[in-house]
């Protein structure tokens, strides 16, 4: 029974999970017509007509029918938790959708970031001098955080024009 669901039986038969036996029976003798290997010569019709069989013997016994139901509500969040990428895209690009705390978050990330390669590349500038001077470390060790530098106005613009 902890086997995953692969395939939800309504969907395969185009019921709802309130179909009536008579209405599963009817969906199922309706794709299986359709499906049937010896009528549909599609590469794909054998597997098609087994998932029928095994979702219409899932439904049409009263006990199975509740196993899989009792599984599928264990499987299926009560509300879709995400949508379609599409609109999830879409709502992103939407700056209403979003409200004012998303925005703070998103916002002191930003700014967080900037500030670590502003201190990163501070400290490691002023490290090396600190060593040059005082511990006698070879100047050339200079040149190692000079590109660093490169990132602290960079950052600073990034940060005030946000």
């Amino acid at each position: 029974m902890s086997r995953a669901l692969t395939h939800d039986h309504y969907k395969v038969l185009g019921v709802g999970r309130e179909a009536t036996p008579a209405q599963i029976r009817a969906a199922f003798l309706r794709r299986a017509k359709q499906w049937h290997p010896d009528r549909n010569p599609s590469p794909r019709a054998t597997e098609a007509f087994q998932l029928l069989n095994r979702a219409y013997a899932t439904l049409r016994d009263p006990d199975a029918r509740s196993r899989f139901d009792r599984q599928l509500d264990l499987c299926r969040p009560s509300r879709p938790m995400y949508g379609h990428p599409r609109d999830i895209a879409a709502r992103m690009r939407s700056r209403a959708s979003f409200g004012t705390r998303e925005e703070g978050h998103r916002h002191w990330a930003y700014v967080g970031l900037h500030l670590t390669g502003i201190l990163f590349s501070t400290v490691l500038f002023t490290g090396t001098v600190t060593g040059i001077a005082l511990n006698g470390w070879p100047a050339y060790l200079l040149v190692f955080s000079l590109p660093g530098l490169t990132v602290v106005p960079e950052s600073w613009n990034a940060i005030r024009s946000k």
